[in-house]
Formats: C-alpha cells, structure tokens, sequence
C-alpha cells in the first residue's frame, strides 16, 4: 500500500533491480536522488507501479535510455538528472511534455535536437521547469509553446 517513498540525500550504495519494485503497486512518489544506487533492469521491465513523481538523479542508470518510463502514464515530475545516459532522447519521451511540470534531464551525455516543446497546465497552474543543461544537445534553440487559457465566466 505504500504510496510515498522518500530517500533522496543520503549515503546509500548498491544495486536496486526489479524485485525491489515487485510489491510497489501503488506507488505514486518516488523520491531517492543523490544515493551511489546503481539501477538494474530489463529493456522491457514494466514497473508495477504508475508514479506520478519519480527523482532518481544521481542514480547510475545509463548508458540506455531508461526505456521502461514509457509506461508511466501518469508521470508529472521527473528528475532522470546526472545518470550516465548516452545517445538521443526518444521522441516518444519529448511528446511526454503535455503532461510534464519538471524535467531534469542535465548532466548526462545526451545528443542530437532538441525538438519543439509544447506545455499545456492549464488544470494544474503550475508551470513547466526544464533543465536540458550540461548535455551534448546540437541544433536551434527549441520553441517552447506554453498554451495559456482564459476562462470568461
């Protein structure tokens, strides 16, 4: 039943793997940035959770592009943030904007464009936070378009 899960800043070490998570079905915060935990699982590993928040910046997750966040489909705030991943961000993940409020995507070794940027929080308020720094990003500086809605009542 556990829902919150919370324990970024401190000294833990050693391998998390899918059997961590196994019993996780109702997990929703996930919060264990700046640990030594290195992240241990499958190409096609589907978590038995959706989480709404997950930071793990920090964590030793590359050099792959953690493949199983496409499955979250409720996921707001992600912190992927100084992981040792290489190589492109897929395109599915960029189309994951809609929905995102933060992204920390910084200090990795990802390459190639960023694209075009849509951010639509017109039900949340809040607005999105983008943190694409220390990267090997190329190209033109993306357009982010922020859709602003103004409800006359």
């Amino acid at each position: 039943m556990l829902e919150v899960f919370s324990i970024s800043n401190n000294r833990l070490e050693g391998i998390v793997t899918e059997s961590h998570f196994s019993k996780l079905t109702h997990l929703r915060y996930f919060y264990a940035s700046i640990n030594n935990l290195t992240l241990k699982v499958s190409r096609n590993w589907i978590p038995p959770f959706q989480a709404t928040e997950i930071q793990i910046g920090g964590w030793n997750i590359g050099p792959s592009f953690p493949m199983w966040l496409r499955t979250q489909k409720r996921i707001m705030n992600v912190d992927i943030s100084d992981c040792g991943i290489q190589g492109e961000v897929p395109t599915w993940f960029w189309n994951l904007f809609s929905q995102i409020r933060l992204l920390n995507l910084s200090h990795n070794h990802f390459v190639g464009e960023v694209p075009f940027i849509s951010t639509d929080h017109e039900q949340s308020g809040f607005p999105s936070l983008i943190y694409l720094s220390s990267n090997n990003f190329s190209g033109p500086i993306p357009l982010i378009y922020q859709k602003k809605f103004l409800i006359v009542g």
